[in-house]
């Protein structure tokens, strides 16, 4: 009531006291928080510690066995190490675990050492001559707890049980493991070494994944297909990474699909049979694909047939959409003497062969065209023929009906004078006429049997060249057809 007063100074009353008492709460829950001693930090783990240290970038890490059984693959250890610093550079991080063979000779000959991260118990020290000795765990079982979390991928030389358990580890938790076969031990499947790391990754070619396990390949093959491999699993890691993304950025379920298109291209390109006026395109492209604010790992791989003339279309909008030639380009295009672009010529090529298509005769449909006329006249033979069979025996079927008319009308005589002989029997004029007509009739009926036994061989043999030229009409169009 005071609320809905007039003067409006009950209303006014009424605020004040309300804001009043929300500032003196709010004062009195600040002064409590300021009051209140802030909850102790919790304390960070070895491994929060080590991915905070190790910095951004995709963390490799390096098993094996501590001495080379292999004859070669000491050197194909000095080879992948050198190949990863080399293509994958600042993109990623290495991490060894400081014990001799494998791990050592890797981290020693992986470029400069900047990138490589020996990983010790606490107090321990490696003695390698590149990378950092960094610590965590107590002891070795607590350092390999930490070791088989950290990485993002594991590549795998030879090995024992100790190498088994930690490839084991990673790939139950989702990791890369990528073991090089062909070394043996562990890494072959051994001491109960993860199945399903023997099994082609989405982000692995065929062939890359076989020269794994080639004993016979030559090192630097294998090494630079251990490179591509963990390139494009790099690439991939670091664009579904959360810190890294913004709302573009997501995890495609459809990878592994996406994988599989981009090797269709991959394979060795045959020569097709392409069809007049028609353009196939077979490859892949492998590159990136950038916006003024995103840049975009592409793998496409082709293999489509398409008209020319769409082809030089395509070609076309992209000789007109401003692309800008690299000097080095143009200049070789100006010593050349060159004037039109690389695109251009392409679509004045499609262009051109879209054209020749349409102006040349198509020989192979001229030849369908002239085996189709070709089963036109044929059936048209035949189609005559049969229609003469057809009304030749629907001729004789009609005269053998009236042969049968002819009978019936006989007997239905007979049996009329077999009525009026019944009432004049006994006297010798019906006996001769009855006999006259006795013997007429049975002339008659043997004409008739013998007229229907001509009437049904004929109807029979006409039945069967029917028959016959239906199966050599059939047997000729198939031969013309094929």
């Amino acid at each position: 009531a005071d609320m809905a007063s007039a003067d409006g100074q009950a209303v006014g009353s009424a605020t004040e006291a309300f804001d009043e008492w929300l500032r003196a709460n709010s004062n009195a829950n600040l002064d409590q928080a300021e009051s209140e001693p802030a909850a102790p930090a919790k304390p960070q783990t070895d491994l929060e510690r080590l991915k905070a240290e190790l910095g951004g970038g995709v963390r490799i890490c390096v098993l094996g066995s501590t001495s080379f059984q292999g004859e070669d693959t000491e050197e194909l250890v000095k080879a992948t190490a050198a190949e990863l610093a080399k293509s994958l550079g600042s993109e990623a991080i290495f991490v060894t675990g400081g014990l001799a063979g494998v791990q050592q000779v890797f981290a020693e000959n992986c470029g400069d050492g900047s990138r490589v991260w020996n990983l010790l118990p606490r107090g321990s020290r490696s003695g390698f001559t590149q990378g950092k000795d960094v610590h965590a765990g107590k002891d070795m079982a607590e350092r390999r707890e930490v070791f088989g979390e950290l990485g993002d991928a594991y590549i795998s030389f030879e090995g024992g049980p100790g190498v088994s358990a930690e490839a084991k580890a990673a790939g139950a938790r989702g990791a890369a493991v990528i073991p090089f076969v062909r070394t043996g031990g562990a890494s072959s499947g051994m001491f109960e070494f993860p199945a399903s790391a023997l099994s082609r990754p989405w982000y692995a070619t065929q062939e890359q994944w076989e020269l794994l396990a080639d004993k016979e390949a030559p090192v630097p093959k294998v090494a630079a297909a251990c490179a591509s491999v963990l390139g494009s699993f790099a690439a991939h890691h670091k664009a579904t990474q959360a810190e890294d993304c913004d709302e573009f950025c997501y995890a495609d379920p459809d990878a592994e699909r996406w994988a599989a298109l981009a090797e269709i291209g991959a394979g060795v390109v045959s020569i097709p049979d392409v069809k007049k006026g028609n353009m196939r395109l077979q490859g892949t492209f492998a590159g990136t694909a950038t916006t003024h604010t995103h840049q975009m790992d592409v793998a496409v791989g082709v293999d489509v047939e398409m008209p020319s003339q769409v082809a030089a279309s395509a070609i076309k909008q992209l000789t007109d959409s401003g692309l800008t030639i690299p000097e080095d380009a143009k200049e070789a295009l100006e010593a050349a003497g060159e004037k039109k672009s690389l695109f251009g010529a392409l679509a004045d090529y499609f262009r051109g062969d879209a054209q020749e298509a349409a102006q040349t005769p198509d020989l192979p449909s001229m030849i369908m065209n002239g085996v189709q006329l070709k089963l036109e006249e044929v059936d048209a033979v035949y189609q005559e023929k049969e229609q003469k069979l057809v009304s030749e025996l629907d001729a004789a079927k009609q005269q053998a009906s009236g042969l049968e008319s002819q009978a019936a009308k006989l007997q239905e005589e007979r049996d009329e004078l077999k009525e009026k002989l019944k009432s004049l029997s006994g006297t010798a004029g019906a006996q001769a006429t009855s006999r006259d007509r006795d013997g007429e009739l049975q002339e008659l009926q043997g004409l008739l049997a013998q007229k229907d036994a001509e009437m049904a061989t004929r109807v029979g043999d006409l039945e069967l060249q029917l028959g016959h030229s239906l199966a050599e009409r059939e047997e000729l169009l198939s031969s013309l057809t094929k």
